[in-house]
This record gives C-alpha cells, structure tokens and sequence, in this order.
C-alpha cells in the first residue's frame, strides 16, 4: 500500500545522506534504495539504512539550534524534482 511512499523517502534520505542531516541508506545488491521482500506471502517494501542512536532532549534550550537544522533541511530539499511524501503513522 505504501511502497511508492517508500521509495520517495529512500530517495530524500539518499539525497539528504550528505548533510548530515539523514541516516545513510544502504543499497540493496543491485545498488537500489529500497528491496522488495515477501513474508508470510505478502509483498513489502523495504528501506536499510545505518542506526542512529538519539535520546529525548529538552527542545527549548536548543530551539536555535533546531531552528538552523530546519532551514539547512529545507535548502537541501528545495533541489528535490519529486513531492516530499506524507506519512501517516499506518506507514511507520
């Protein structure tokens, strides 16, 4: 149901990987971003990428700082061609 939202996302991840400001997608063996799977004779779609270890921060102290990361992330999306997906919590 949501296998062209995965592919998009593989592909802003893939575009943002430089920055820093997005895990690294790892390709599949045929250099692709997402990998179709089957389990229990379902297909799904599939992204890799490193783990990033993160904790809960108190978001007001750093508020310029996040400030600065999100217009950072927005002038790397400017360059994108396709629309940003959105997720509805059935993706994740």
């Amino acid at each position: 149901m949501h296998a062209h939202l995965c592919e998009i996302s593989a592909m802003v991840m893939d575009h943002l990987e430089p920055t820093g400001l997005s895990p690294k997608v790892i390709r599949s063996a045929h250099g692709t971003l997402t990998e179709d799977i089957h389990v229990a004779n379902m297909h799904h779609k599939m992204i890799l990428m490193t783990y990033v270890d993160g904790s809960d921060v108190d978001a007001l102290p750093l508020s310029m700082s996040i400030k600065c990361q999100i217009e950072h992330l927005h002038q790397h999306l400017q360059g994108l061609k396709d629309h940003l997906p959105i997720h509805g919590i059935d993706f994740l």
